[in-house]
């Protein structure tokens, strides 16, 4: 199996155990402060590491610009899924934004000059169509006036075009700074634009005061600041088109996490869905 799928497993377990324990927390105390905290953590996450690793960064503040400006056009569309969320339903909104690896794949093969081979052009879409039915919920779709301003539709397309350009973009800085220098500034950037998100909302920043959920905010992030890194080590060690969807395949972590945290049922829609993505990674690591 190539070093950048593994990386990009690595990622996916990860990003997928952060999502599973958010929504106890956004619960409590909304999503801006849930995102702000988790950011905080990686920051604190990351001190010791960047002392580490001081002397081996290459501190390019051009390059280091450009990533806070990608940090930016990254938070947008977590604002925007948020706002689709919002307005609209989630099995109509959650298939549309995951659905972002199609656009990192165009843009890579297009503007970086990646290319494909057709099994693994079949594995992407196996992946894809995988995260695209896990997320799906026809009765939403049924009920919901898709056309209408309402539907969340029109956020969704925002955030799936944004994420889609911005894991295309990661590459740049990434062989330039290296996985833990992009790593580093991203995960900062983003944390202050969730600042200041609150303020320009007149927010208070909610302190958690309960343990538990201190714990879990934590674990968030220590399990994001790890799939960044990974994420960023995959992208540096193989292509950015079969990197991003197994990252992103990630939802796979968060049906498994439910049937063993909360006892939940498996659907015949989600089992499906799940071998659909499991079959793409295998096929994408030949």
């Amino acid at each position: 199996m190539p070093t950048g799928i593994i990386f990009g497993l690595g990622a996916l377990f990860c990003w997928g155990l952060c999502n599973s324990l958010a929504p106890a927390v956004i619960k409590k105390i909304g999503p801006i402060p849930t995102i702000f905290w988790r950011y905080l953590w990686e920051a604190i996450i990351f001190v010791p590491i960047f002392l580490y690793f001081f002397q081996t960064f290459n501190f390019n503040w051009l390059y280091i610009l450009l990533t806070i400006i990608i940090a930016f056009v990254g938070y947008i569309p977590v604002v925007t899924f948020y706002q689709a969320l919002k307005v609209g339903k989630i099995g109509v909104v959650a298939p549309v934004a995951q659905s972002s690896a199609v656009i990192t794949v165009i843009l890579s093969v297009l503007f970086f000059q990646e290319t494909l081979s057709p099994l693994q052009i079949f594995a992407i879409a196996l992946i894809i169509l995988g995260v695209f039915i896990m997320s799906i919920n026809f009765a939403d779709f049924k009920s919901s006036a898709i056309l209408d301003k309402n539907s969340g539709l029109i956020w969704a397309l925002v955030t799936c075009l944004l994420w889609g350009v911005v894991f295309a973009l990661f590459q740049i800085p990434i062989n330039i700074l290296g996985p833990i220098l992009t790593a580093i500034v991203l995960e900062i950037a983003t944390g202050i634009y969730a600042l200041i998100t609150l303020k320009l909302k007149h927010q208070n920043l909610k302190f958690i005061g309960d343990k538990k959920l201190l714990w879990i905010t934590f674990l968030m992030g220590l399990f994001g600041a790890a799939a960044i890194t990974l994420f960023n080590y995959g992208v540096q060690n193989y292509t950015v088109s079969l990197v991003v969807p197994v990252a992103l395949a990630n939802p796979l972590i968060s049906i498994i996490y439910g049937r063993l945290v909360y006892k939940e049922h498996l659907a015949k829609q989600q089992i499906l869905a799940a071998s659909s993505i499991i079959a793409g990674i295998i096929l994408i690591s030949l």
